[in-house]
């Protein structure tokens, strides 16, 4: 329940949202290349104090020189009362000085005579005495004053289109095919790939084309970025690797700019992998939108095309583009001589996940208790990534508990709070009892919907709160490896889905008023299930509505109405027929928050009449 209750782990589901790479990736080693871009932050400071002291040297030598004047004669001038100002600059061979009502400097001797400024007081002579270091904050003060328009002038030398992207120099990495676990198939083609990127002559002896390009597909966490990491280490050439969306700004022709400095650079050091992860994000379909987005995206991707064409096979540059949207690619960039191969990486099989367990097992301690075969039965639908998320965060609870090894528990218990995003607390306190019922038989709801509807195998169910919020979890897990799912399963999933506030509505007498909040999760998944349901309903026509803009999804919406009403009536009837079974698992939960597989199928088997009657709250 949501908002501080359920949670049905179906690990099918969880693993579907984890994101990364199948295998284990090594570091791998930079040849060394030139610095450039430090280089270019030497040089643009430097540039800008050359012109700051361009501006104020020039300021400060090419003033006028005030015209020397005997010291006799200024002895002179002073008695005359034609000395009106004395500038006296302490320890300096010279001094300077003004007559009335005139700006042009004087200079002459400096006497370093004691009195001195005394006796120019006397005389009625304006004395100002000034410091050596005064200097200096005259030359400051013409630094400060100029120094915002040096750093404007930087700005917009920062802001020049293609200023703020640079390609990162070549890797050379040192994963191989080794490292890739499963995908048997998608391995040899990819290995072949790689011999003929090594040597061109094998494919010229046979007339055949050397591949350019290669379009990975699939979900995030199923090897995309290894498989091309993998293809570069197994030819020990260049490797670079790009996102999508580093190639688009604001500024018009930037993208495109960036994507013919990647394929320069590439060419150059060739050979060479190109790999641009998110590849949707420049190469969606083009819409003919003529705004400023619109025209940047065009011309990002036309750069894009060209740039595949501006190349021979046998420059031996070769492009892995990445995606999990390939229904939104542009046809001009996927059709044959560009992306010349397109694979599919499914997310791994049994006979793979076991493979990536024992990989990702590599350097932790295990208790005899942990199967991986077993294991991997368990981890329906877990990609690579999530795979060795679910091992190391196993591995951080065995710290946690201060074990010397990791056990099936300590796997068990970080699956369930990596899907919950939380810990089971430790601390309950004084429950309330009446939610604490209800909560009770929301579980058993899900748990005997799941053991009498499907075919998944149940693991556990436990009643302890969370601190992610969640107050019940009921975990299974489906069969291994079926790919297909017929109606008849989808419907069952949406009752299990609808068992927990069905058995909350059987407990409150089927007064709807009396149901909690606690749902909403389960209604949320349940609704993304009907709409799969609706795409095949007779009753919709066997039609894709998603095409049909508003009118298609009001009436997608309409049948999922029905659909939702049909099958919420029968998990109600459902429940009637089989509330012993129910009530007696609810009654065990509050006794014992947690229950295994083998107590839960015992007390289904054994059920007997509750004592509790319809109605009673």
């Amino acid at each position: 329940m949501d908002n501080g209750w359920d949670f049905v782990v179906c690990y099918k589901s969880y693993a579907k949202r984890m994101k990364g790479d199948v295998g284990c990736m090594e570091p791998s080693k930079k040849p060394k290349k030139k610095n450039y871009k430090k280089l270019l932050w030497i040089l643009i400071p430097a540039s800008v104090l050359a012109v700051a002291a361009s501006i104020v040297i020039p300021m400060l030598v090419n003033r006028p020189q005030p015209e020397e004047v005997p010291y006799a004669q200024f002895c002179t001038l002073v008695e005359e009362k034609q000395v009106e100002k004395v500038i006296y600059t302490i320890g300096a061979p010279k001094m300077q000085f003004q007559k009335p009502g005139s700006d042009t400097l004087y200079k002459t001797d400096n006497p370093k005579a004691e009195g001195f400024k005394e006796k120019m007081l006397l005389k009625g002579v304006e004395f100002e005495e000034i410091t050596p270091s005064a200097f200096w904050s005259n030359v400051l003060s013409v630094v400060l004053t100029y120094l915002p328009f040096a750093l404007l002038i930087l700005l917009v030398f920062r802001m020049v289109p293609g200023r703020g992207f640079h390609v990162e120099a070549a890797e050379r990495p040192e994963t191989t095919f080794d490292d890739v676990a499963g995908l048997d198939e998608i391995k040899e083609d990819m290995k072949v790939i790689a011999e003929t990127l090594k040597d061109p002559s094998m494919c010229e002896k046979l007339g055949a084309h050397i591949t350019k390009g290669v379009l990975l597909e699939g979900d995030p966490g199923n090897g995309k970025t290894l498989f091309a990491r993998a293809l570069a280490g197994e030819t020990g050439v260049n490797f670079y690797s790009a996102n999508a969306s580093e190639f688009i700004e604001m500024y018009a022709g930037l993208g495109a700019s960036r994507v013919r400095k990647l394929f320069k650079e590439a060419k150059a050091n060739a050979p060479s992998v190109v790999f641009i992860d998110e590849l949707d994000a420049i190469g969606s379909k083009r819409d003919g939108s003529t705004d400023g987005a619109g025209r940047e995206y065009t011309q990002c991707l036309n750069a894009l095309l060209s740039a595949i064409d501006g190349f021979e096979a046998s420059d031996g540059v070769l492009v892995i583009g990445a995606t999990n949207r390939s229904q939104d690619l542009d046809p001009a960039l996927v059709r044959p001589g560009r992306f010349d191969k397109q694979f599919v990486l499914p997310p791994p099989d049994c006979e793979a996940r076991e493979k990536i367990l024992n990989l990702h097992a590599k350097g932790k301690k295990f208790a005899p208790d942990v199967d991986f075969a077993e294991l991997a039965k368990d981890t329906v639908g877990f990609s690579g990534a999530g795979l060795e998320a679910l091992l190391n965060e196993a591995a951080m609870q065995a710290l946690v508990h201060k074990a010397q090894e990791i056990t099936r528990k300590h796997i068990e218990d970080a699956s369930i709070q990596m899907e919950l995003k939380g810990h089971i607390k430790k601390n309950i306190g004084k429950r309330n009892k009446q939610e604490h019922r209800m909560i009770c038989y929301h579980e058993a709801g899900h748990t005997v919907a799941t053991a009498l509807l499907t075919d998944h195998l149940l693991r556990r169910v436990t009643v302890l709160p969370t601190t992610s919020g969640a107050g019940g979890v009921t975990m299974s897990t489906p069969q291994p490896d079926r790919n297909l799912e017929t109606l008849q399963e989808i419907r069952a999933e949406v009752m299990v889905l609808y068992a927990g506030r069905a058995s909350e509505y059987r407990l409150a007498g089927e007064r709807e008023h009396a149901v909690s909040t606690g749902a909403s999760s389960d209604i949320r998944q349940a609704t993304e299930l009907l709409q799969r349901l609706a795409v095949f309903s007779h009753g919709n026509g066997l039609l894709d509505y998603s095409g049909f803009g508003t009118a298609g999804q009001r009436k997608v919406m309409a049948q999922c109405e029905t659909l939702s009403k049909e099958l919420w009536d029968q998990t109600v009837s459902f429940l009637r027929e089989h509330w012993e079974k129910v009530a007696a698992i609810a009654e065990r939960l509050l006794q014992k928050d947690t229950l295994e597989e083998a107590e839960i199928r015992a007390i289904i088997e054994n059920a007997a009449q509750p004592e509790l009657a319809d109605g009673e709250d």
